[in-house]
């Protein structure tokens, strides 16, 4: 977001303060009123199905984090003399964030969010779990084997439900539809080998590094944050200018097979097409470049990248 100042430009400069507060305050709470405050009539409200998918997704992905965290805010609250600070703090910041992450989301099912409440919710998870360690050390001292094997099962359920949860969501199932960490607008499959190869050419390129070929990734946007690349249509394009912005490589778009022919004519390293558009590049391109196809949502929206792999 060229236009936008960061806090570094404020620091150097006083002056641009005001911008800056500007663009994170004040547009923010804009996006906020016209988000949840202005009437929709074909639209409703969706806060409540937000928090309900944020609440299951929680539960579910994290479900030993989640009772221990209750069990340890209980336990402090009413088992000692006095509340402990840090562990109540950090129970109610771990609810504030469950209730209030769903206000500034404007998608359902994003699943990154649960870190929010899950990071805060381990303190107070720590602390439960850490008694019934305790407890187990003090059963195994004084013999007494059912308070040990009971802290042990505690134990071993908490282990297994957490390898269990991490094994389904990060390696049996890592892009299926039902796992719950999965949100509809991430790539399916593995695009890593491809951007890396993209951001090795685009190092070694002194020219535009990637075309954006087709009207399906065209549509150049007067928008005052100026989303690069600026000729885009950035959301149909997405997640790709985030990864270009972040590997500092320089996409230019081609609407049609005019501008394609004129692309070309530089030896651009990396060419993406939504595989619709793909006939008119393959005809232009011939084998000169390695073909790979990836979709680039969970589960449509096949794009094609052409990537050079001759040194030319």
């Amino acid at each position: 977001m060229a236009a936008a100042p960061t806090l570094g430009d404020a620091l150097a400069n006083p002056l641009r303060l005001p911008e800056l507060v500007w663009f994170t305050v004040g547009s923010t709470a804009e996006l906020y009123a016209c988000q949840w405050i202005t009437p929709r009539a074909e639209d409703p409200n969706p806060y409540l199905e937000f928090l309900g998918g944020l609440s299951a997704t929680t539960l579910e992905a994290s479900t030993a984090v989640v009772v221990l965290a209750v069990a340890g805010f209980l336990g402090t609250l009413y088992a000692g003399d006095r509340p402990d600070d840090l562990v109540s703090f950090a129970f109610y910041w771990g609810a504030a964030s469950l209730v209030g992450y769903p206000f500034i989301t404007d998608i359902g099912g994003a699943g990154w969010l649960v870190v929010h409440v899950v990071l805060p919710l381990s303190i107070p998870a720590a602390v439960a779990l850490g008694v019934v360690l305790r407890w187990g050390r003090e059963a195994r001292t004084d013999g007494d084997a059912v308070g040990l094997a009971a802290a042990l099962l505690v134990v071993a359920l908490v282990v297994s439900s957490t390898g269990a949860t991490a094994y389904a969501t990060s390696f049996a199932a890592p892009q299926a539809d039902d796992n719950p960490l999965v949100q509809y607008a991430q790539p399916a499959g593995n695009l890593g080998p491809t951007l890396a190869d993209t951001r090795r050419l685009a190092a070694d390129d002194e020219g535009t590094d990637v075309v954006l070929y087709g009207s399906h990734l065209y549509n150049p946007v007067d928008d005052e944050l100026e989303r690069r690349p600026t000729c885009s249509n950035w959301f149909n394009a997405l997640p790709l200018p985030w990864y270009f912005e972040a590997d500092n490589v320089t996409a230019d778009c081609a609407p049609n097979g005019t501008a394609l022919e004129a692309a070309l004519a530089d030896d651009p390293p990396v060419i993406v097409a939504h595989e619709d558009d793909r006939a008119a590049v393959d005809e232009r391109v011939g084998d000169d470049y390695d073909v790979r196809v990836h979709r680039m949502r969970s589960r449509d929206t096949p794009f094609v990248f052409y990537v050079d792999e001759s040194g030319r």
